[in-house]
């Protein structure tokens, strides 16, 4: 036997012996027909290995490997995922398509906790079980704070940020204006967290609802407030006046007549009174959004803040959130105008800006729904809906057609 044979013997004994006491997991990454029959390094991440080293970390983090001949053997085993950590004293960030999620011990990431990177919410059902969303704001549920990218702070709505007021159970916030009071004929300016009122003499309210009856006039309406079940076991409620003009705060009712509104100012404009907060459920049921009804399955339907867009499913409003810009006032004793991308958003009882009535400036929408919910413009036509006319650059003084 010369030498070369003897040298190739040696070799094939020591790559049996190798392999033989590895684990199999090692067999199998190796790939027997590959391996070399002389020595070598391995390199991993930059360091060296010497042949026949073994315990090497692995670039996953959880498996081993041995360097055999210059190639890494390897385990294969499954490796756990790891939760990708986010905010903390780093302000670590997630990636696109999720949301740093905080458990409810780190309180939104005080203090430098850390939470985990999640993904963006999809789907979420039509259910009323709001949340206080991370960033101040209420969602619908948690889903619909999922959604927007937000954990959850606390169960319920949000607590009215300094400087609002409350009126009637709904959070105004400071600034807000044309606020209506509680006697049904005086308005209110939030400022500074204090409400400022006209002082009217208001006419002694009549009872209304139940055993009383329909008393009210056309411009009032029975003022049923959460818990009096709409006259139901024979409770009753005041007459008291439509609101001529309500703020863009989004917070749904439940109106008397089973639609769901903006608020309970917008649902004391359409002359109802509120059965519940909250949407009202039930297949089939509409939404009413700025004086006019749009049938469940609506989308595009325009927001009453006039930048956000809603769609109703059920008899639920789901609107986008996005922050809008403040509207300014138009009409009125200077007769302030709006540009030509605006209109001058006059609602029923607002008389088009007679007796000196101002409104604000609302974007044109874009684009409406095809109902038919005839309003007379203030320019003296009638329009198919109140979402057209505005599309046309004119508010509305009254519903139905124009009277010759």
């Amino acid at each position: 036997m010369n030498s070369r044979t003897s040298k190739l013997r040696s070799d094939l004994v020591v790559r049996f012996l190798t392999l033989a006491v590895a684990p199999a997991s090692l067999w199998l990454a190796a790939g027997c027909d590959s391996l070399p029959l002389s020595g070598g390094t391995c390199n991993v991440g930059g360091t060296v290995y010497e042949d026949g080293a073994r315990g090497i970390k692995a670039a996953d983090g959880c498996n081993t490997c041995s360097c055999v001949h210059g190639q890494l053997a390897c385990t294969l085993l499954g490796c756990p995922v790891v939760d990708q950590v986010c905010g903390g004293l780093q302000g670590l960030p997630c990636p696109a398509g999720s949301y740093c999620n905080f458990p409810s011990s780190a309180q939104c990431g005080a203090a430098d906790a850390t939470g985990v990177c999640a993904s963006l919410a999809q789907g979420c059902p039509q259910l009323f079980a709001p949340v206080c969303g991370c960033n101040g704001k209420t969602y619908d549920n948690a889903c619909a704070a999922a959604a927007a990218g937000q954990s959850v702070a606390s169960d319920g709505a949000c607590a009215p940020p300094p400087g609002s007021c409350v009126v009637g159970g709904v959070a105004y916030p400071d600034g807000s204006v044309n606020i209506p009071a509680q006697d049904g004929c005086n308005f209110c300016d939030c400022v500074n967290g204090a409400l400022r009122c006209t002082l009217l003499a208001c006419p002694v309210p009549k009872a209304c609802g139940a055993r009383a009856g329909n008393t009210c006039t056309a411009n009032e309406y029975c003022a049923y407030t959460e818990g009096s079940y709409c006259g139901a076991a024979d409770a009753e409620a005041l007459c008291v006046t439509r609101p001529s003009v309500c703020d863009t705060i989004y917070a749904p009712v439940c109106g008397c007549d089973g639609q769901t509104y903006a608020s309970a100012c917008t649902a004391a404009q359409a002359g109802n009174g509120v059965l519940h907060a909250g949407p009202c459920s039930g297949s089939g049921r509409s939404c009413v959004v700025g004086g006019v009804t749009y049938p469940d399955g609506a989308s595009t339907i325009p927001a009453g803040d006039g930048c956000n867009i809603c769609g109703c499913s059920d008899g639920m409003l789901s609107c986008t959130k996005k922050a809008c810009p403040v509207s300014k006032s138009c009409g009125g004793f200077a007769g302030l105008t709006c540009s030509a991308a605006e209109y001058c958003a006059y609602v029923e009882g607002q008389l088009c800006g007679a007796a000196d009535a101002s409104s604000t400036c609302q974007p044109r929408p874009g684009t409406c729904a095809a109902d038919a919910d005839p309003v007379c413009g203030c320019d003296g036509k009638t329009y198919s809906n109140a979402c057209v006319a505005a599309q046309a650059g004119v508010g509305y003084g009254g519903k139905g057609a124009c009277v010759p």
